[in-house]
């Protein structure tokens, strides 16, 4: 079945299956694309609201892939500073017996 779903002033294509006796079938709505050589059919995705489809789910993804890469830079810090915690710790005995 197709499904034109409204959200964020734009109209999306969804298709899913309505109902397949015997066999199992993916019950999620999926998006798909007509391009000018084909169409594609997107992989399901859903957000925090329900089902992203068009500007909405580009704009989820580009905020996750951000928080993402927040996430790799804040422990990427912490790693450093814990090494550098590690080196003056090493050092701080060695000062000590030299200044005795």
């Amino acid at each position: 079945m197709l499904r034109d779903i409204e959200s964020d002033g734009e109209r999306n294509r969804c298709i899913y299956v309505l109902k397949s006796r015997g066999m199992a079938h993916s019950n999620q709505l999926r998006e798909f694309v007509i391009t000018a050589k084909d169409i594609k059919l997107m992989a399901p995705y859903i957000g925090p609201g329900g089902v992203l489809t068009g500007t909405s789910r580009m704009n989820q993804e580009a905020k996750e892939k951000f928080a993402a890469l927040q996430r790799e830079v804040e422990i990427s810090r912490k790693r450093r500073e814990v090494s550098r915690k590690r080196g003056l710790s090493k050092r701080k005995p060695l000062l000590c017996k030299r200044n005795l």
